[in-house]
């Protein structure tokens, strides 16, 4: 009994001295500026009028070895404003799809956007959309073509596909 009086009047000892115990905040430094930082992302820019639009594509390659492009698929951004101009891009792959013996692989590392123009840009291909401003200023109307780049590894034929793959145009006119 006198164990268990011991025990808990220690813990409540030990409860109020953490209690009273204030906390010391460092202050800033003299001699040193003030940093501030902004982030600013195409969301944002929505919100200030621009507007956007997306189109679903489906890039395929086929290889039997070696490397190489895709051919191009084709966005038609048609109904966007006659004058608008790009302020951000955004596209990504999904998840891919394939063909062929377990044996051959395709490998698919990054994809090209081309605008209408003729103007273009490589992307690396990652889990998430890749984001550019490289394009920003042209003419977002138009047909916009992506193509993927691909390295076969393994023997035997095989192909690979994405299904779902997008391109969104962020445009102010």
């Amino acid at each position: 009994m006198k164990k268990r009086f011991l025990a808990g009047l220690l813990a409540a000892m030990m409860m109020v001295s953490m209690l009273a115990t204030t906390a010391f905040a460092a202050g800033p430094v003299a001699d040193e500026p003030e940093v501030y930082s902004v982030t600013v992302s195409a969301a944002d820019l929505l919100a200030l009028g621009e507007s956007s639009m997306s189109k679903t594509v489906a890039p395929s390659l086929g290889l039997d070895g070696g490397s190489g492009w895709s051919l191009p698929v084709t966005a038609r951004f048609s109904t966007i404003p006659t004058g608008a101009k790009v302020v951000n891009i955004k596209a990504s792959l999904g998840k891919p799809t394939s063909s062929g013996p377990i044996t051959a692989v395709i490998s698919v590392d990054r994809f090209r956007i081309t605008a209408p123009d003729g103007s273009s840009v490589e992307l690396a291909r990652s889990t998430m959309a890749s984001e550019t401003t490289a394009l920003n200023g042209i003419f977002a109307k138009g047909n916009w073509q992506l193509s993927i780049y691909g390295l076969h590894v393994g023997s035997g034929y095989s192909a690979i596909k994405f299904p779902n793959a997008y391109i969104t145009i962020y445009y102010t006119v």
